[in-house]
């Protein structure tokens, strides 16, 4: 820009930006991937402009604006506008064009590319429904704890299969043994209970289950209890784990598949990521379940190491855990 000229502006909602350096609009577009010229102007969106400020390259012309708290309390975001600015920072130093939608973050490499996402930003403390889990199958979450720094997770539409026959035949005769239901009957499947001499103790779902008792359409437990050994699974108390069950896929002495938590209502993100991080430790998946409709569904949340590589920088319960 010659000596005397106006300078290059870019513009974000109602603030008015003078581009450093002499850089033309096309200039700043093209090296950080980012917003719109018309009529030789920049435009952006909030983030695009915190992040050009950040980076040195614009300056708010009027000086009640170079502060960076009246800057960001100017652009007319809801709330969480801060923690999604850290997530869009991420996806930019990793070469993506983003673009935001509904508070909700997409990217690609370049512009002939479709945009991957969406990807959702939630704060350790905040509470997701199973309902939200279900509908929101293969996104992508950014959950980010007090200290700013991000966890990302994926969250997978899931539908179990197993391969154990479980045989129920006529119902069992139950005893309840000062508060743990027994049973002396010879028909009860070889991986349900624990034996004491010749009878066998059993847990509330087995004992509802081999007694012919009717679930209870509120007792969401009992129900995915059944519903898993409907599909040909083994399911034992996860008790250990912090979870409701542990299940099996093949048989009681194969490593237990994956865990499973039931969500009745909603949960908070860092219960959701202690889970994650329990069932990974211990190489089994983290399995939630509840309600979808009149359905009983299933979401597998995975701990994802970095997504925006390829697939096998996704952690598994087979992978090693950096």
């Amino acid at each position: 820009m010659q000596r005397g000229s106006a300078p290059h502006r870019a513009i974000c909602e109602k603030i008015v930006f003078s581009i450093e350096d002499g850089k033309g609009p096309s200039h700043v577009q093209s090296k950080y991937r980012l917003g719109r010229i018309i009529s030789g102007i920049l435009y952006l969106d909030p983030y695009e402009a915190l992040y050009l400020v950040i980076k040195g390259r614009i300056t708010a012309e009027n000086p009640s604006m170079r502060s960076m708290l009246s800057l960001i309390s100017a652009f007319d975001q809801t709330p969480g506008f801060t923690d999604r600015f850290y997530l869009f920072q991420l996806l930019k130093s990793k070469g993506f064009q983003v673009k935001v939608e509904n508070n909700l973050m997409y990217y690609r490499k370049t512009s002939r590319e479709e945009y991957s996402g969406p990807v959702a930003t939630v704060r350790e403390d905040r509470t997701i429904s199973f309902s939200q889990l279900v509908s929101s199958s293969d996104s992508l979450y950014a959950a980010i704890d007090d200290d700013h720094d991000i966890t990302m997770f994926v969250a997978r539409r899931f539908e179990p299969e197993g391969s154990v026959r479980t045989v129920l035949g006529t119902p069992v005769n139950i005893v309840d043994l000062k508060g743990t239901p027994a049973s002396e009957d010879s028909g009860i499947p070889d991986w349900m209970g624990t034996t004491i001499g010749n009878i066998r103790l059993l847990n509330e779902y087995e004992a509802a289950l081999l007694s012919g008792t009717e679930v209870d359409d509120k007792n969401l437990t009992m129900t995915v209890f059944r519903d898993l050994v409907a599909r040909g699974f083994i399911v034992r108390t996860g008790f250990k784990y912090g979870a409701n069950f542990r299940v099996y896929g093949i048989n009681i002495d194969a490593h237990a598949e994956f865990l499973v938590h039931v969500l009745e209502e909603k949960e908070e993100w860092y219960k959701i990521s202690r889970a994650v991080r329990v069932a990974q430790g211990v190489r089994k998946e983290m399995v939630f379940a509840g309600r979808s409709g009149s359905e009983t569904a299933y979401v597998k949340i995975i701990r994802v190491r970095d997504p925006f590589l390829n697939g096998d920088q996704i952690w598994d319960s087979k992978s090693s855990i950096e």
